[in-house]
């Protein structure tokens, strides 16, 4: 009934650059499907220059090599709530977060984020 903020429950090891060997033993525990879900619904989340606070969700699996994806956000008050859901096929997934993101600033979520951008101001 509610999708999750953005790569939330997500889980990154992080190495410093330069730092080859440690890269690739980490490699070896990196899941691709959920590398791919996580930049997808990152860069759905930045695309709508939302943060931590912001009411933006997102959801992108994988299940037999489609990658389904549903996103939405949500007015201030709560009252107004923008979404869309799309498909794509692993081989289109480059880009597809900004191009969910963009989709939705084009059907009205980019009053929502003046909105957000200017509470409080």
């Amino acid at each position: 009934w509610m999708l999750p903020a953005p790569a939330q429950g997500a889980v990154m090891v992080a190495c410093r650059a330069g730092e080859n060997e440690l890269f690739a033993h980490c490699q070896k525990f990196n899941n691709i499907d959920t590398e791919i879900c996580v930049k997808i619904e990152r860069d759905f989340l930045t695309t709508l220059m939302g943060g931590c606070s912001t009411p933006i969700c997102a959801l992108a699996e994988i299940k037999e090599g489609t990658l389904t994806f549903k996103g939405n956000i949500f007015s201030i008050d709560g009252n107004e709530k923008i979404e869309i859901e799309a498909e794509c096929t692993l081989s289109e997934v480059a880009d597809f977060g900004i191009k969910m993101g963009q989709e939705l600033l084009a059907k009205g979520a980019d009053k929502i984020v003046a909105e957000i951008r200017n509470f409080g101001a």
